[in-house]
């Protein structure tokens, strides 16, 4: 019987406890994504998703403050994923601008070579 009760209260805390895991989860990922490999993505996805599933499961269980915690927690987990996007793509334009004298000196040089 004791451990019945614990096992029902060990679930229960859980349950109750998903804002705050989502809460730390999202606190994570915004101050680490700029180091973050493909890897590390892989796996912050794979908790995300893991974390979404309990919330869809149990969605019932939760007040409307629990909600509305955990709603702002995948907001801001799509927003920190949207940024990191972002810049990579600036990173990856910054390089290609950097290079860009280099290819179009390639490009006339060898414009050049066919006209000689």
């Amino acid at each position: 019987m004791t451990v019945l009760l614990l096992s029902l209260l060990g679930v229960f805390s859980c349950k109750s406890n998903l804002p705050g895991r989502f809460e730390s989860f999202v606190t994570a990922v915004g101050e680490n994504y700029r180091s973050y490999s493909t890897e590390d993505w892989d796996k912050a996805n794979a908790r995300f998703e893991k974390l979404c599933n309990e919330y869809s499961q149990n969605r019932r269980s939760y007040n409307s403050e629990q909600k509305k915690r955990i709603n702002k927690s995948i907001a801001k987990y799509w927003a920190i994923v949207a940024k990191s996007g972002v810049e990579d793509a600036v990173d990856t334009i910054q390089e290609i601008t950097e290079e860009l004298p280099d290819l179009i000196d390639g490009v006339q040089d060898f414009l050049l070579d066919l006209t000689l």
